[in-house]
């Protein structure tokens, strides 16, 4: 078996690619191959003077990457390389690179491919826990990579950074005493399938900016009934309004329809409705899923009446 370390640099920070670097060594890490394919991002360069960001200096000038062809065009030479089964595949967060390759893939409307690849910093990761290295590559490859093979480098250079990410490994297995079988088995976080994390990734982002959506939408519901209730501030301390006190559930104040019809009901009957859960006598919910939800979150039972809103319609009529 064979090692493939590789490393990118992209012109826009994101996935625009203008550097494909890799290393192939034998299992002894004797370097067999090494390679920078230089790659036209077509796009501006925007690497500098980002607001938060630290500026990021390539190995070439901008203008020879222009010269180079398109990501189109080495779409299929990548390809080659990253689904070879006689190649195991590492890079330092190689997430980020998964993701470069793919977003690169989609946007150039060439196709997907699927692979396995070893993160070296989650090695890293777990060494750092006895030997205190961080898990930087930089810090790393000063640390425990000896001088006399620290020599030549030249900084963002995708195929010296895929070199460096190689050295890192092998001091690791030496510091160990371990083989690279031994320090994968030893830390399994460290595999990643590229379309399993993607999908995951995916998923996850659906669910982050659904969760904003959610905590944008029940802002505005607050609000709004916060506003309704001005009105009956007065009739709260009526002792003749004890057992009509309502008020409507977090799920149902993310639904602006639900609850403009919930404000609706409320508005033309006896009851009185008031912001918090607690002191009140029903309590209006979304659908009878909320309703279950509220009962296994809530920390204590609820002492009054749960409805759904369309069982609420119905007390009202």
């Amino acid at each position: 078996m064979r090692y493939l370390f590789f490393d990118i640099e992209c012109a826009d920070g994101n996935f625009k690619i203008c550097e494909f670097g890799y290393v192939i060594t034998d299992e002894n890490f004797n370097i067999l191959t090494k390679k920078n394919i230089l790659i036209n991002p077509q796009c501006r360069f925007n690497l500098t003077d980002r607001e938060g960001q630290e500026d990021l200096i390539l190995s070439y000038p901008y203008e020879e990457y222009y010269k180079h062809p398109t990501f189109e065009d080495m779409h299929d030479n990548i390809r080659f390389l990253m689904t070879r089964d006689d190649l195991m595949i590492f890079g330092h967060a190689v997430k980020n690179d998964i993701g470069f390759l793919d977003k690169s893939c989609l946007y150039r409307k060439v196709d997907r491919f699927d692979y396995v690849a070893y993160d070296t910093q989650k090695i890293l990761c777990a060494f750092s826990k006895v030997n205190k290295i961080p898990s930087s590559l930089d810090k790393a490859f000063l640390e425990l990579v000896p001088e006399e093979e620290r020599q030549g480098f030249i900084d963002h250079r995708a195929c010296d950074d895929a070199q460096e990410t190689m050295l890192v490994l092998k001091w690791m297995t030496k510091a160990l005493g371990f083989t690279v079988k031994d320090i994968i088995e030893a830390c399994p976080e460290c595999k990643v399938h590229a379309f399993e994390y993607l999908a995951w990734k995916k998923e996850n982002e659906r669910k982050k900016q659904a969760t904003l959506r959610d905590k944008a939408a029940l802002k505005k519901g607050k609000e709004t009934f916060g506003k309704f209730l001005e009105p009956y501030q007065g009739m709260w301390e009526d002792p003749n309004n004890v057992g009509r006190f309502v008020t409507v559930s977090m799920r149902l104040k993310q639904n602006a329809k639900a609850l403009e019809e919930a404000m609706s009901l409320i508005q033309g009957s006896q009851f009185v409705p008031v912001e918090k859960t607690l002191g009140s006598d029903y309590l209006i919910a979304l659908d009878s899923e909320d309703i279950a939800f509220m009962q296994e979150s809530m920390r204590h039972p609820y002492n009054g009446r749960m409805l759904t809103l369309e069982e609420f319609a119905e007390l009202v009529k």
